[in-house]
């Protein structure tokens, strides 16, 4: 009788449990079982599981029989046989037991794992990830447009390696199937702590996702979640996993369309988060109580660091209620108020009590509403405070001519020297480069922006100017025009970009004009 060659596979513990706690986070691999993301679950899960079985370091025992064979149609009885042949026939019995280690290789980068994966789902492998798994520590591939069948791919090997620290997704057309692979990937990794996954369109499904991985997740430092088409429900779907990370220090919100309600359902995030050093929520649409919500949180804040609200739309009541929360924090170093519709009125009543503050380093107003008497005045109060912590005071592309702005500018000098006045055209941060900036160009920008708040096209923002419907507007039109719709443009910016629209010289703004002068300036 032959007897049969078996292995036994011994399975290790860390392959145990590591199975459990991906089961538990991804849902159940039987017939009925539950998971986060639904379809497609189970074979994510049997993917995993797979490649963790294939990369096991188990032992194995080899079961050898002797080589001698015995006949089966012999019967043996123990008391037929003589001495000899009893000893002979349990040496024909014995088995040999080989327990050397078979030489399988446990490949703890991934890489392995994320060719199998692109063989799987019919991906091309992303060189920039196969050369960073078993040597980088980082993951960039911005740009890559990948798609959700290659973020699928690429979380896989994530949660098994553990030395990429940094992971830049940007752009990469990930939308709402494939920032579902990611968060699962990011419930489970440990060792990711800078994550930029903006650019992706994941709306309100990514909105869900991030939430609950800032939940599970106590190792990342620095989210990028920018222009992902984030709207104020999105804004109350993340603010309580934001507001209880205990981790999470930098975070980038901007290019969104968070709006007033936005605003006050971030201000307990600002308010009540302990961690959070670096906030930016510029380019959105945070207006009116919004803009106050936000400012009340700075004023209850104990940590926040630099804050970035540029390009929404304080006016002033949102610049006097900062300057009323200035009073009181005591961590803010860094604050840019640039183009937030601010005018002469909402400066004075932003700095008036600057004096109460030793802490704020660095104030941007630039591209605001701020006229020369009005900047004069503000130099007239900074220069009374004693000892003054700023040290930065910047009205960039803001033009200021008068003979006496510059001589109280000579004076704040000799008080503060360590107090930098910047403004007028900025071609670099603190350099004047009056020949190389393009007013034309940012008019033409803040048009475009309020052309797509707004929801309108060109042609019906022309339409709102031209009351007789001649398709040409004068220059007073125009101008009336601007300032009805509240578009942040100084006059100095209204006047070049009424000169470069004009091409004929008629006097006039005709409609093809201005899509003429869109085309130049913003869509190259």
């Amino acid at each position: 009788m032959e007897v049969s060659n078996p292995t036994l596979k011994v399975t290790g513990s860390k392959n145990t449990s590591l199975v459990g706690s991906v089961k538990s986070l991804y849902g159940s691999d039987k017939a009925g079982g539950t998971g986060t993301l639904g379809n497609g679950e189970k074979e994510y899960i049997d993917d995993f599981l797979a490649e963790k079985d294939r990369n096991s370091k188990a032992s194995y025992l080899d079961v050898k029989p002797s080589k001698k064979g015995t006949s089966s149609s012999t019967r043996f009885s123990r008391r037929s046989l003589t001495a000899g042949q009893n000893r002979e026939r349990e040496a024909d019995l014995d088995t040999v037991l080989d327990i050397s280690e078979k030489a399988y290789r446990y490949d703890d980068t991934g890489k392995t794992a994320y060719d199998n994966a692109c063989k799987r789902y019919n991906v091309v492998p992303a060189s920039g990830v196969l050369k960073a798994l078993p040597f980088e520590e980082e993951i960039d591939i911005k740009h890559y447009g990948m798609g959700p069948k290659g973020a699928r791919a690429m979380a896989i090997p994530l949660v098994i390696n553990n030395n990429i620290t940094t992971l830049n997704l940007k752009n990469n057309c990930l939308e709402e199937r494939g920032i579902e692979e990611i968060g699962r990937m990011m419930c489970e990794n440990t060792t990711i702590t800078d994550l930029d996954i903006s650019e992706n369109n994941i709306r309100t499904t990514g909105a869900n996702v991030i939430a609950s991985f800032l939940k599970f997740n106590v190792h990342l430092a620095r989210l990028n979640i920018s222009n992902n088409g984030f709207e104020d429900k999105d804004a109350e779907i993340m603010a309580s996993a934001i507001e209880e990370n205990a981790r999470l220090k930098v975070l980038d919100l901007s290019h969104n369309n968070f709006a007033v309600q936005g605003g006050i359902t971030f201000k307990s995030v600002i308010a009540e988060n302990d961690v959070l050093e670096e906030l930016d929520l510029s380019w959105n649409n945070i207006r009116t109580k919004g803009a106050v919500a936000i400012c009340k949180g700075v004023k209850e804040n104990i940590r926040l660091k630099r804050l970035n609200l540029a390009w929404n739309g304080f006016g002033d009541d949102g610049a006097e209620a900062m300057g009323v929360a200035l009073t009181k924090n005591a961590s803010l170093v860094e604050l840019d108020l640039s183009c937030n519709r601010i005018t002469c009125e909402g400066f004075l009543l932003l700095i008036q009590d600057f004096a109460q503050n030793d802490s704020l380093k660095v104030l941007k107003l630039g591209k605001n509403m701020i006229r020369d008497d009005s900047a004069t005045t503000g130099l007239q109060l900074l220069r009374r405070i004693p000892n003054i912590a700023l040290t930065t005071l910047d009205f960039s592309d803001i033009i200021f001519f008068s003979d006496k702005f510059k001589k109280w500018l000579e004076r704040i000098n000799k008080k503060h020297k360590e107090l930098e006045v910047i403004h007028g055209y900025q071609h670099s941060y603190g350099k004047r480069k009056l020949v190389t900036y393009d007013p034309v160009r940012e008019a033409m920008e803040s048009l475009h922006k309020y052309i797509i708040e707004k929801g309108l096209t060109v042609a019906e923002l022309f339409s709102t100017f031209d009351e007789d419907g001649s398709m040409s507007v004068t220059y007073e039109e125009f101008k009336e025009g601007l300032k009805m719709a509240r578009i942040p443009l100084t006059a100095l910016q209204v006047e070049y970009l009424i000169k470069e629209l004009d091409k004929d010289g008629d006097g006039e703004i005709d409609f093809s004009e201005l899509v003429v002068g869109a085309e130049t300036h913003v869509y190259t």
